[in-house]
């Protein structure tokens, strides 16, 4: 199997969003015996960002004018995202 190649990008978090994403990766950790490799922030930004992409013929760009309808933006996005 071919090597994935990947961009690496920085991404700065409020602490909160660090602290609730340790969270995460920590319940799935515990919870989960089938899930192979190790989850960490990166898989989950990554995954987040691939369903949102997966999705954008959904997002409606001309709803953002702030990092608060950004956010709502890509709510709705994933909410209605495709199983």
């Amino acid at each position: 199997m071919a090597q994935m190649k990947v961009e690496r990008i920085n991404v700065t978090l409020h602490p909160d969003s660090v602290a609730g994403l340790d969270e995460l990766c920590e319940e799935v950790r515990a919870a989960s015996t089938d899930y192979f490799g190790r989850i960490g922030r990166s898989t989950v930004i990554a995954a987040l960002t691939e369903v949102l992409i997966e999705n954008k013929h959904q997002f409606e760009a001309s709803a953002v004018q702030d990092n608060a309808s950004l956010k709502a933006e890509i709510k709705r996005v994933l909410k209605n995202a495709e199983a």
